[in-house]
C-alpha cells in the first residue's frame, strides 16, 4: 500500500526530535557508469551533497565513478532537528518528487529508513523501495541472502566470496566459492538457517502474488507452476501488465515439463 504524505512528514518530525535526520531522493540504484551527469544536475538545481555508494561527498568534489562497477547515488535534499522541524513537509515532498516517489531518511546513528507513497506494509508500515528484476535472482547480489551469500547452504568451512584483496573481482571471487563449494562433504554443509534453502534475501522472500512468494513457486513441479500461473484471477491493471507474460511463461513451463525438466 501506499503511504500518505502526512504519515510520512510524521515519522521524520518524530525522528528529528530525536537529532539530526538527513532527507535523502535516490538518483541512481546500482548501475554502472561514470555518473558525472548525476553531479552536473545536482549542482545545476543547487544540491551541495551526495550520499555515493554510503558516503557523502560535496557535489564540488564529485570525481568520475569506476565504469565498470555498481553504483548507489542520493541527493542530499535537506537536514532538519527539532529547531528546525517545520522544513519536513516541505523537504520530504521535494525528496519525494526527485525520488519518484521514494525518499531515504539517516539519523544521527547513520540508520536508514525508506520511506515511501508508492510501496508500503499496511501491517508494520515498513516502506520499500521500488522492486527490482535482480532482487528475485540468487545469482545477483541484490536478491541473494546475506547468510549463505545465495547458495541456499552454509559451511563449517568459510568459503571466499565477495571483494578481497587478492585482486579479484566480486564476481570472480563468487564463482571461485561455488566451485569450491562443489568439493565440499555434503556432512559439512547445513540449510541456512536465514533463507531455509531458498537462497534469496528477506525482501524478495516476502513480495506475494495472490499470497504466494517467489520461492513458494519455484519449488512446485513445471506442470504444476504452470497450471498455477493459469488460474491466476487478475483484474483492471493486472491484466494490462501480465496479459502479455502470461502465455509466454505457461508455455516455457510446458516445455520445460514435455523436456523432463
Amino acid at each position: 500500500e501506499k503511504q500518505t504524505l502526512a504519515a510520512i512528514v510524521k515519522q521524520m518530525e518524530a525522528a528529528a526530535r530525536r537529532g539530526p535526520l538527513k532527507v535523502l531522493a535516490p538518483l541512481v540504484k546500482a548501475r554502472k557508469g561514470f555518473h558525472t551527469d548525476v553531479a552536473r544536475w545536482a549542482e545545476r538545481n543547487g544540491f551541495d551533497t551526495l550520499f555515493v555508494d554510503g558516503q557523502f561527498i560535496p557535489v564540488a568534489k564529485f570525481r568520475k565513478l569506476e565504469r565498470f562497477k555498481e553504483h548507489s547515488i542520493d541527493v542530499v535534499v535537506g537536514v532538519i532537528d527539532k529547531k528546525r522541524i517545520a522544513k519536513a513537509r516541505n523537504l520530504s515532498q521535494r525528496a519525494l518528487d526527485i525520488g519518484r516517489g521514494t525518499a531515504r531518511l539517516i539519523d544521527a546513528k547513520n540508520r536508514v529508513t525508506v520511506v515511501s507513497t508508492e510501496m508500503s506494509c499496511p501491517r508494520c508500515g515498513r516502506a520499500f523501495e521500488e522492486l527490482d528484476p535482480r532482487l528475485f535472482s540468487f545469482n545477483s547480489p541484490h536478491g541473494a541472502c546475506g547468510e549463505c551469500g545465495g547458495f541456499g547452504e552454509i559451511w563449517n568451512q568459510p568459503l571466499q566470496v565477495g571483494e578481497n584483496d587478492d585482486g579479484y573481482s566480486v564476481i570472480e571471487n563468487e564463482l571461485a566459492a561455488e566451485r569450491e563449494s562443489e568439493w565440499i562433504d555434503d556432512s559439512d554443509s547445513q540449510i541456512c538457517p536465514a533463507c531455509h534453502g531458498s537462497r534469496l534475501n528477506p525482501i524478495a522472500r516476502h513480495v506475494r502474488v495472490q499470497n504466494m512468494t517467489i520461492d513458494n513457486f519455484t519449488a512446485l513441479s513445471a506442470s504444476a507452476a504452470a497450471k498455477k500461473i493459469d488460474r491466476l484471477k487478475l483484474i483492471d491493471k493486472q491484466k494490462t501488465i501480465a496479459s502479455e507474460l502470461i502465455p509466454e511463461i505457461v508455455q516455457r513451463l510446458r516445455f520445460m515439463d514435455n523436456v523432463g525438466l
